[in-house]
């Protein structure tokens, strides 16, 4: 297998309070075996009765010395009988051997409730990365479908199907289909 490697992660995220929402900053060093990425970011969210809206915008400093900006974008919504979420994103992350990639993400959800036990979710989810040091390219795709059911005490029945797509740079095109059968429970632990 694949040689085991060691990555510290320490980061330090300011929060404040402001009308309708919070603004934030983060400051980050990740430490690798092949070099120490920094980064810095401000951000603010913005609450409504009816949803949200959050973005982030900042820059990283690679192992190489390179700047990279950052940032991301999140929305949500809801609605009578359900929920819409969008999400866009740039950032700059350690590959599987802490190589440094650049990744471009969106995605959108969808969820109708059906009753008062039962939901069905969409998904459609895509990104991209980069390594930067060899320019290989990366891109994935999802869709899914989810069908969640209260049962008894806090317990949830998820029932799904996800088709996903990826393509990696000079190998062809592959794809998988999953169906899911999962049984779950939400805690509370207040201390």
């Amino acid at each position: 297998g694949a040689p085991v490697r060691d990555t510290l992660s320490p980061d330090l995220r300011l929060t404040r309070d402001v009308p309708s929402g919070t603004a934030f900053a983060t400051v980050f060093a990740d430490n690798t075996e092949d070099g120490t990425r920094t980064g810095f970011s401000l951000g603010r969210s913005l609450d409504r009765p009816d949803g949200g809206f959050t973005f982030n915008l900042g820059v990283t400093r690679s192992i190489y010395g390179d700047l990279n900006l950052t940032g991301a974008v999140d929305w949500q919504r809801e609605l009578p009988n359900g929920g819409i979420t969008f999400r866009l994103s740039r950032d700059v992350i350690s590959g599987s051997e802490d190589e440094e990639e650049i990744v471009y993400g969106g995605a959108l959800g969808l969820s109708r409730d059906l009753s008062a036990l039962a939901s069905l979710n969409f998904g459609l989810s895509a990104s991209e990365s980069e390594e930067t040091a060899t320019g290989n390219l990366t891109r994935n795709a999802s869709v899914s479908a989810t069908y969640s059911r209260s049962i008894v005490n806090d317990w949830v029945l998820d029932a799904g199907l996800t088709h996903r797509l990826r393509e990696e740079s000079g190998q062809d095109q592959a794809a998988s289909d999953t169906a899911f059968l999962a049984l779950r429970r939400s805690f509370e632990w207040r201390p």
